[in-house]
């Protein structure tokens, strides 16, 4: 993957944070359907806590999905920290959430249903995840938290 350059995240990282942070290393992230364009980054806060992020290239579909997710009560995850474009294209910096990647017969999780249905005034009409995929909106992984409470969520782009 060809990475943003660095100045173009690390700040908002930094105001989502609360404060400065070190890269301890940059890897591909395995495991999900488009690993190939993805980094693990793993930081260490200004509070020394280890923190884990994803940075990928993305389309303005997924941008879009990212900020409608964040008007939706009740949706802690996956949370957008920052997004922006560079020469390159489009980019998303989202907190990592370790778990396994759906596979394309799963079934979607009970709660992102239970979501959709709830708020579904915020959903277009005929809104089909399976066409979101096709158009690469996202790698579908069901995630787990991996940051601490407290920090805040920063939008960019």
């Amino acid at each position: 993957m060809i990475a943003p350059p660095d100045a173009d995240w690390i700040p908002a990282l930094e105001h989502w944070c609360a404060g400065s942070i070190t890269v301890v290393s940059r890897r591909p992230l395995t495991g999900g359907y488009a690993s190939a364009g993805v980094l693990r980054i793993d930081l260490e806060d200004v509070a020394g806590q280890s923190v884990a992020v994803v940075l990928k290239r993305a389309n303005e579909v997924e941008i879009a999905a990212m900020r409608a997710l964040a008007a939706v009560s009740g949706v802690e995850r996956p949370r957008m920290i920052a997004s922006g474009r560079d020469e390159v294209g489009v980019w998303l910096l989202i907190p990592l959430y370790p778990g396994t990647a759906l596979r394309g017969d799963d079934d979607v999780p009970a709660n992102v249903w239970a979501t959709l249905a709830r708020d579904a005034k915020l959903a277009p009409p005929g809104l089909d995840l399976a066409v979101l995929r096709a158009q690469g909106a996202g790698d579908s992984a069901c995630y787990e938290a991996g940051f601490a409470d407290g920090h805040a969520d920063a939008d960019r782009v």
